[in-house]
């Protein structure tokens, strides 16, 4: 009887410890996602170079199959090494040749893009407020134009530098030290990254020893199927992303050539680059694309960039996309929305950008879940009936 009463009030005080926690964890949540927020800051380099080896994986596999034919016993011995020098020299080529060629033309976007709102910017409001009269959208305040004429002006900047304070050197000098680190980062993330490729049978080991040590076989069988179906979707998206996001580039690039808009690298580019956000990248790649074109051209001209660019997005979402993406995972517009919104509210741009083969992956260890379930009960079932 001792030891059962011993046993309940032990049941009673781990439950009310755990009670207390759980509240205590809630009421302290902002502290506690400052902690965690920290804790991922720290260990970003280390995030950051997993990517870089998990992309860099395949390529290095490959060339290092090719080492193993070799002749050179010196070579054979070393193909691992040897392949990982080879990866990355030729990433940092490629890398390399496509800012030597990217980034001029890219600079003069942005040089012309200058002198438009130092230059241009007074004119092209006054031609904005008379288009909007003639549209009938009568601007209130006669001397709208005006008032940004003046707004803009060169006395008014100078007394809007003159109204920064010593505390905000402070700020300003705290962004600089905060790239500098993000530098830093990136220089540990790709160390981190060959320090993967090189030693990843031994950092394969420790992981099967210490899954080993804590699950059961079962456990780590049925951990082994997600984990290759994680890895089979991620490398099937990041293709399929990148090769559609590379086709929407040229085709944008060319055709905002062809009409003649300005800064059209830049903006071709951009719609791109921002095709790769599911659903809503592409609507705000062709917004900030037509008003920018309104300022820099006219209103004709980004109608046409508006149509156009409405166009080649059909054309991606029914012939490429669904060849390329939809076709691999079959998971519905509204969940993939979903998985866009809450990844980006948790994760930031990550989250977008993951959303799919997360979601993808989900789905499947929902369906497995339900039909282990199903079969549980069916096999109840049969027990019941067969006695």
């Amino acid at each position: 009887m001792k030891k059962t009463g011993f046993k309940n009030y032990l049941a009673v005080f781990i439950l009310a410890v755990l009670i207390i926690a759980v509240y205590k964890t809630f009421d302290n949540i902002g502290a506690l996602w400052g902690v965690v927020k920290t804790f991922f800051e720290i260990i970003t380099p280390f995030i950051v170079g997993f990517g870089i080896a998990f992309l860099l994986y395949p390529v290095c596999i490959m060339v290092e199959r090719m080492f193993q034919k070799s002749k050179f016993k010196f070579m054979n011995k070393r193909r691992r090494g040897f392949s990982v020098l080879i990866v990355f020299s030729v990433f940092f080529v490629i890398i390399g040749a496509v800012l030597w060629y990217i980034i001029p033309a890219l600079g003069r976007s942005f040089t012309n893009l200058k002198e438009f709102f130092t230059t241009d910017m007074p004119g092209n409001i006054r031609i904005v407020v008379a288009k909007l009269n003639e549209m009938g959208l009568y601007v209130r305040e006669p001397h709208m134009a005006e008032y940004w004429l003046e707004f803009l002006s060169a006395e008014n900047i100078m007394k809007a530098f003159s109204l920064i304070h010593i505390e905000d050197i402070g700020k300003y000098a705290g962004k600089i030290v905060s790239a500098s680190s993000s530098v830093f980062d990136g220089v540990m993330a790709i160390i981190i990254a060959i320090y993967i490729l090189v030693d990843r049978e031994s950092l394969k080991y420790a992981a099967k020893f210490v899954f080993k040590n804590t699950l059961s076989e079962k456990t780590i069988d049925r951990v082994r199927v997600y984990v290759d179906m994680a890895v089979e979707f991620m490398y099937r998206y990041i293709f399929c992303v990148l090769l559609d996001a590379l086709i929407v580039t040229v085709f944008a690039t060319v055709v905002l050539s062809v009409i003649g808009v300005k800064y059209g690298v830049l903006l071709g580019l951009m719609i791109g680059v921002l095709n790769i956000i599911p659903y809503f990248g592409a609507i705000v790649g062709t917004v900030v694309a037509a008003v920018v074109t309104i300022f820099t051209n006219d209103f004709t001209t980004a109608a046409i960039l508006a149509v156009s660019m409405i166009v080649l997005q059909q054309i991606d979402a029914n012939v490429i996309q669904p060849r390329l993406i939809d076709n691999s995972f079959s998971i519905k517009p509204f969940w993939v929305i979903f998985g866009v919104l809450v990844g980006g509210g948790f994760f930031g741009i990550w989250g977008i950008l993951l959303a799919i083969p997360v979601m993808a992956l989900a789905k499947e260890i929902i369906e497995d879940y339900f039909e282990w379930k199903n079969s549980k009960k069916i096999e109840e079932l049969s027990e019941k009936t067969g006695e």
